[in-house]
């Protein structure tokens, strides 16, 4: 159930982000990542979520909930399954045919 994925290259813009990187992804892990402004934090987040990284796992559905949000009483929990466009397009054709 890990990700694993070796030899990962992210180049954006001329600048070499990842250069033959491993990723490793260990189940039931929560991960953070920290580092200056500019480095390419947002950068591999986002190329996770698109996909766009060789040899990561396409039947994952990803979510990358961003990293500003006003506040409010809902639960984050509750922000980051409302994220999630095609369960809640479910859940409507569910209460349709209820």
């Amino acid at each position: 159930m890990d990700i694993i994925v070796p030899s990962v290259t992210i180049i954006v813009g001329g600048k070499t982000l990842l250069d033959n990187a491993n990723l490793k992804l260990a189940f039931g892990r929560k991960y953070g990542l920290i580092g200056r402004n500019g480095i390419g934090k947002t950068t591999l987040l986002n190329h996770i979520a698109r996909k766009d990284i060789e040899g990561f796992p396409k039947h994952l559905h990803v979510l990358h909930v961003e990293q500003e949000i006003e506040g409010d009483n809902k639960r984050v929990v509750d922000h980051v399954l409302e994220c999630d466009v095609e369960r809640l397009q479910l859940m409507r054709e569910l209460d349709a045919l209820l």
